[in-house]
Parts: structure tokens; C-alpha cells; sequence
């Protein structure tokens, strides 16, 4: 199992659920969720205590019916007795009772109610920076407020608007604010230079005020791309802020005179992997009117495999013809694909050949594959052992193991 994050929650729970899991995954982060990770014929209680004590973080979709679920109960107790750092995403606000009091009360909380999508972004934030720092809090337990003023001798309140208070605040109480971008930018807080994030890369950064003041800015085109967050801490020691770099890029590209299609087109794969589907296509069809070869392609794949749009081979099919004028490698194999599995035309292996061919010449490896999978058993082409070999070989180099398979069983006529 490579996963990073178990996902538990009650059966009426599991449309939210799942939309977590998407929103997580949309964002590079692995989870495990049942059923859909449950192997055929394993047995039910091993495979889940078995996700659950191999995870890096255990989430738990927190619920009036999850509070009183057998199986989370169960689950939960495993991640607590395994030490595992426990999340809970609170959907509604029933307060916690009983064990899972005990197992809860202290841990990372997200307050997620009434609209719990829109607090996908900042779990997604949490939990990256967990696996980044596993050892650092992040987040207080809801109905739990920090004392923020100071106790005279008479047991009066004199900190909370005296000057004392205030130091003894800002000397003892540790505030931080922490960033996440999907795409790489340059961090300022408080005027003060951070240093530069990669995309998806958490930036940990402590300050001594109670407020922040976040200036964020595009490494891809510096000042000209601008993101400011700022407020204050109140009764939160720590901030943490999920930015879109991505869609701001967006629309200042669409906006701009001297732009190419290759950055209107990276910028929509970034859109594609976040699963932000409308952004994407809006980004490959700019890209593809400017001549973009990839982009054209990107927009082939997307009806070809249905992301974000109903599949539709026809329109798949005008897409990749476009992009393989440029002779553009993937265009080249999956166009042959299409012919080889007759999606949305007849079915023609024999002409399918000739694309997965040029493909395979311009270094695609599944290409290489299945050329010479098609001339070891003559699919639409005569046999030619001795050609398939070689492919075996050229695709075997760049690591496919099929292709290696073949090779170690390989007899010479």
C-alpha cells in the first residue's frame, strides 16, 4: 500500500467523502478510502486495519452518525492506537461524547460546516504539511479558546488591554502562518522577504505581530502576478492560507500581449491535475488556436479518456489529427489507438500501425511496446521477429518491463 492518508466515515457520510477524496488527490495527496480500495475477495477487517496502521495520516469525516458508527469507532481506535496523526473534518456541529472525546478532544481540527467543500483547500494545506512536518500542531480543537489575557493578583483581568498583556503575548504566544501555492512563488510577510515555494511545497513562517500581512508573487512572471491575504490571529495561533497561484496566472495570461501558447498550455495541466477541468480546457483551447501542438493534444486526451467532459472519440479523434500535422509524439500514439481499438470509427489495426510507428521513432515508449508486440504476432502487419526484437529493446531501455519480460524469454529462430 503507497497511500498517505485513510479516510474514515459513516455510510451517510460518503458523498462528502468521496468529493474529500478527490479534492486530496487532486492536489498529489494518496488516498485510502473503502469500498474502492478494498481488493476483491480480501478479507474486510484485516484490509482496513492494514490501510489504516500503514497510512501517514488518519482523516476522519467527523458526523453526528460517524460519532455513534461502529466501524469508526473500530477505525479510529486502530489510528489512535497506532500513533497515526489524526485529523478531524467536523461536517456538522454535534460536539464530541464519549471515547471519541478522549480519542479527539486534542487533536488537529477543521470546523468544515454548513459547506464543507469549501474547506477542502485548507485540508489539503493541513495534511501536506503534515507529511512535511508530522511532528507540528497545527490547528486548535474546536470550544478550545487560549487564554489571551493575563490574571492580576486579584483576580481581575488586567492583561487584556494593557501594555503587559501585550508583550507577554507577543513573547510567549508562537504564531505562524502557513502557505501553500500550486505553482511556484515568491513569499513576503510583513514586509519581510520569505524566500521562494515550489509548487505544492508548504512554507512555514513565524511571526511576532498579531496580524499578517501576505504579499505573494508569481516566480513565472514576478510582480506582474500578485496574491495579498492579511488579518489577524485573534484567538487562532496559526494561519494557514492555500493559494491559487494557478488561476491568478490564468488571468493575467489571458489578458496579456506578448504571451506564448506554451505557458497558456502548462498552466492548463496544472489546472487538468488539480482536477479544475473548465480552466483547463479554456487554457489548451487559447494554447491549440495559437498552434500549440500539446495543447491540442491535451484536448484530444481529455475527450478521449472523458476528464471533465463526456467522452467523445469524434472530437477526440479532430484533436489529435491537428496536433500529429505538428507530428507531435503522443498525438502520433494515441491516434493509433483509436484506430487499433475502433473507438468512434471502424476498427483498422493496419492502420493503426503506422502512427504507433512514428510514434514509436519519436521515443514514446508504450509506442515502441506495441510495435513490436504487432510484429511479433503479425496485428496488421506481416511478422517480423527480428524488427520486434529491436523494439523490445528500444522500450525495454527506457524501462518497460513487458518489453523486458519478452526479452528474457526470447528464443532466436
Amino acid at each position: 500500500m503507497d497511500h498517505e492518508v485513510f479516510i474514515s466515515y459513516s455510510s451517510a457520510n460518503i458523498q462528502t467523502a468521496q468529493a474529500i477524496c478527490h479534492a486530496l488527490e487532486s492536489n498529489r495527496i494518496k488516498c485510502w478510502m473503502a469500498p474502492r480500495d478494498i481488493r476483491p475477495g480480501a478479507e474486510y477487517g484485516d484490509i482496513i486495519e492494514e490501510a489504516i496502521v500503514t497510512c501517514k495520516v488518519f482523516l476522519i469525516v467527523f458526523s453526528e452518525t460517524s460519532q455513534i458508527s461502529r466501524w469508526v469507532r473500530s477505525e479510529l481506535n486502530i489510528g489512535f492506537s497506532s500513533n497515526k496523526p489524526i485529523i478531524p473534518f467536523r461536517i456538522d456541529p454535534t460536539d464530541l461524547k464519549g471515547s471519541m472525546k478522549l480519542m479527539l478532544n486534542d487533536k488537529h481540527w477543521l470546523n468544515a460546516y454548513p459547506n464543507p467543500e469549501e474547506k477542502f483547500s485548507e485540508l489539503a494545506a493541513v495534511i501536506l504539511d503534515l507529511l512535511q512536518h508530522p511532528a507540528v500542531d497545527t490547528i486548535s480543537p474546536p470550544g478550545f479558546q487560549p487564554a489571551s489575557n493575563v490574571a492580576s493578583a486579584d483576580g481581575s483581568n488586567a492583561g487584556a488591554q494593557g501594555l503587559f498583556g501585550k508583550l507577554l503575548n507577543q513573547l510567549f504566544v508562537k504564531r505562524r502562518v502557513k502557505v501553500t501555492s500550486n505553482h511556484a512563488a515568491e513569499i513576503f510577510l510583513n514586509g519581510e522577504r520569505k524566500g521562494k515555494l515550489d509548487a505544492y511545497e508548504t512554507g512555514n513562517y513565524s511571526v511576532s505581530e498579531d496580524f499578517y500581512q501576505l504579499e505573494v508573487y508569481s516566480c513565472e512572471y514576478g510582480k506582474k502576478v500578485k496574491c495579498e491575504y492579511s488579518g489577524s490571529f485573534s484567538n487562532s495561533s496559526t494561519v494557514i492560507i492555500s493559494v491559487d497561484m494557478a488561476t491568478a496566472e490564468k488571468q493575467y495570461l489571458m489578458k496579456a500581449k506578448n504571451i506564448t501558447s506554451g505557458q497558456i498550455n502548462d498552466l492548463g495541466i496544472i489546472f487538468l491535475d488539480e482536477g479544475k477541468f473548465e480552466d483547463a480546457q479554456e487554457c489548451f483551447l487559447k494554447a491549440a488556436s495559437m498552434g500549440e501542438a500539446a495543447a491540442a493534444y491535451n484536448l484530444g486526451m481529455m475527450y478521449h479518456f472523458g476528464k471533465g467532459v463526456e467522452i467523445d472519440y469524434d472530437v477526440a479523434r479532430e484533436y489529435y489529427e491537428e496536433a500529429v500535422k505538428s507530428d507531435y509524439p503522443l498525438a502520433l500514439n494515441n491516434l493509433g489507438s483509436i484506430y487499433y481499438n475502433g473507438h468512434g470509427v471502424r476498427k483498422d489495426i493496419a492502420k493503426s500501425f503506422p502512427y504507433f510507428c512514428r510514434a514509436a521513432e519519436r521515443g514514446v515508449e508504450s509506442a515502441q511496446f506495441t510495435v513490436a508486440t504487432m510484429l511479433f504476432y503479425g496485428q496488421g502487419v506481416a511478422v517480423d521477429k527480428a524488427k520486434a526484437k529491436k523494439w523490445f529493446q528500444k522500450a525495454a531501455a527506457q524501462g518497460c518491463k513487458d518489453s523486458q519480460n519478452y526479452l528474457n524469454s526470447w528464443v532466436d529462430d
